[in-house]
């Protein structure tokens, strides 16, 4: 029954893949913010508890996709992140920034 629904969750993951790909990007435009939505309106039904499961289960998969990453993907992976951050207003890294203050991997 696991393997059916990875299946499903697959497919339906190809599919979402192959309809984003023909999308203009203003269509793309579009979807990015009915995704945003739906995504906050999730995030505000959920408990404090299933918030943190969720972004656990989120850090789990970031931190495996870096894993398989070879160093030519991590730096490149680096340089999107450098990049988009400098796009950044500055209203919108001082949360951010302020995670980063509390984190626990804080480099010293």
């Amino acid at each position: 029954q696991k393997e059916e629904k990875a299946r499903g969750k697959q497919k339906r993951a190809e599919a979402y893949r192959e309809r984003r790909a023909a999308m203009s990007p203003e269509e793309k435009a579009q979807a990015n913010q009915k995704d945003a939505i739906a995504h906050k309106k999730r995030r505000a039904a959920m408990s404090p508890e299933e918030k943190a499961q969720a972004n656990q289960k989120r850090a789990e998969g970031d931190r495996k996709r870096r894993e398989a990453m070879s160093p030519e993907e991590k730096a490149q992976a680096n340089q999107k992140r450098r990049e988009r951050r400098a796009e950044m207003t500055p209203e919108k890294k001082a949360p951010q920034a302020k995670h980063q203050a509390m984190s626990p991997h804080k480099r010293l």
